[in-house]
């Protein structure tokens, strides 16, 4: 397997474009691109061919559509194993992956796409300098809340000697001119936070500075930025407007995915399609869309830094630091200076950027920051370092590989096999413990002929109706 590399030292660089320009140049077969969020995925789908719309997933996506298909598939097909060996060619295709912000995946999510799928080429695109993700099920914290995790699901790391989550990379393209940032102002402050030069980020800062009242009169008119969850909610409620909203949770059915931010403008039409469906066909008032719609989005004045990652923002950018000061026990200088850079770079001008600080707050902030380490640009020796607008595409693909060898598709094919014969085994493991209680006759036989209502009534039994279900059916 091939892993081409390509990594964007600083905002602006075009990884996204040259990775689509990748994908669009390539011949390769059974190829997919793969995105954190469905907002990173609208923007590779207007840069791909519409044809090739449909190769585009986020990574839940992916794993929700493929990797459950082939569990429950896997299950059906080792009931006959020379069956599943005959069939495992035309059903387990080898993949070509294009992955774009990769640093905003787990290594748990990468894992998960070598154990199940035969990769020929993997190319991944990312800012090295961003958040890496944190998993929730596989992080715990120790007595002074420090962050620890599980060995299985560390953040993916840029840095361990040219390796990704235990991916050898073959070849790295090093984007390092940023076509977004013009201002140098705004380089100037980018590069302090880079080096990790405590005072010369606050000296920057101090330029830019403004009053907590101040900010909060303006939030209707500016997004603001905070470290903690906590602290967005506090400054939206400061609003009494709900003409920026973010969607809290997935909705598929309506098609508002996690993470996305929208204007009052931007929904009008589909909250009215909405209420009319509530309306007509499942007989809803209008405090059922009210109450599906604070189910659904958020205000979204203010939004925490992880939630941006990826985001320009044109509007004036306004960043607190009072959270992320209080939290300074229970977080490293190293996510403080991911949580400035990240913040920073959403702006799009020096002359957009405000910070809420007072000079307590900032002799804080300069003492935190002054124990981080620079962030690091230790790429391969051999890495090709090149602007987006002169890539050697043809040189790049070159380097890639058709097909994946006889070896590699039985090693993919004996893993698989092992899988699906171990979940079959464990599926037949958990049948043989089921309860074995017996039931009366006469409740097995009422349950033929009354409704679930009826028969507890008549019974005065307390069981499921899964379990009354059985018994209708014959199969207890």
């Amino acid at each position: 397997m091939k892993h081409i590399s390509i990594v964007a030292t600083k905002p602006g660089c075009g990884k996204t474009f040259v990775l689509t320009n990748l994908f669009n140049k390539s011949n390769l077969q059974n190829k997919v691109i793969l995105a954190p969020t469905n907002k990173a995925k609208q923007e590779i789908i207007k840069r791909v061919s519409s044809e090739d719309a449909a190769r585009v997933f986020t990574m839940t996506e992916f794993k929700r559509n493929y990797i459950q298909l082939q569990h429950k598939e896997g299950e059906k097909l080792y009931t006959d194993f020379y069956t599943t060996q005959s069939k495992y060619h035309d059903y387990k295709k080898a993949y070509n992956i294009f992955i774009d912000e990769y640093s905003m995946f787990s290594k748990a999510d990468i894992d998960d796409l070598i154990e199940y799928f035969p990769i020929i080429n993997i190319i991944t695109a990312g800012d090295i300098n961003q958040f890496s993700p944190i998993p929730k099920d596989f992080v715990t914290l120790n007595a002074d809340n420090s962050v620890v995790y599980s060995n299985d699901n560390m953040p993916l790391d840029f840095h361990d000697n040219g390796s990704v989550s235990d991916l050898l990379i073959s070849k790295q393209i090093i984007l390092d001119k940023s076509h977004r940032f013009t201002d140098s102002k705004l380089i100037e402050l980018t590069q302090a936070i880079k080096d990790a030069n405590a005072q010369k980020i606050v000296s920057l800062i101090s330029k830019r500075l403004t009053s907590a009242a101040s900010a909060e009169k303006y939030l209707q008119n500016t997004m603001s930025i905070a470290y903690t969850k906590e602290k967005c909610i506090l400054l939206n409620s400061f609003v009494d407007a709900e003409d920026r909203l973010i969607v809290r949770k997935n909705d598929f059915l309506h098609g508002f995915y996690k993470g996305e931010i929208y204007t009052a403008e931007d929904l009008e039409q589909s909250f009215r399609k909405i209420k009319n469906c509530m309306r007509f066909e499942d007989n809803k008032t209008e405090s059922d869309f009210e109450i599906w719609k604070k189910a659904v989005f958020k205000k979204a004045y203010a939004v925490n830094a992880h939630k941006l990652q990826g985001s320009t923002i044109d509007m004036p950018v306004v960043v607190y630091f009072d959270d992320l000061i209080k939290s300074k026990d229970s977080i490293s200088a190293q996510d403080a200076l991911r949580f400035l850079y990240v913040a920073v770079t959403r702006a799009t001008h020096f002359d957009k950027l405000s910070f809420v600080a007072d000079n307590y707050e900032l002799s804080i902030l300069e003492e935190i920051l002054s124990l981080a380490k620079p962030m690091k640009d230790d790429f391969l020796k051999d890495a090709i370092y090149c602007d987006s607008s002169n890539v050697d595409y043809d040189a790049i693909l070159a380097e890639l590989d058709d097909s994946l060898s006889e070896e590699a598709l039985e090693h993919y094919k004996s893993n698989w096999l092992a899988r699906c014969k171990n979940k079959v085994e464990r599926s037949d493991k958990g049948k043989k413990h089921k309860s074995t209680k017996q039931y009366p006759q006469e409740w097995i036989e009422l349950a033929k002929t009354v409704s679930f209502a009826k028969w507890k009534e008549i019974t005065g039994a307390k069981l499921s109706k899964t379990t009354f279900t059985k018994m209708r059916k014959g199969e207890l």
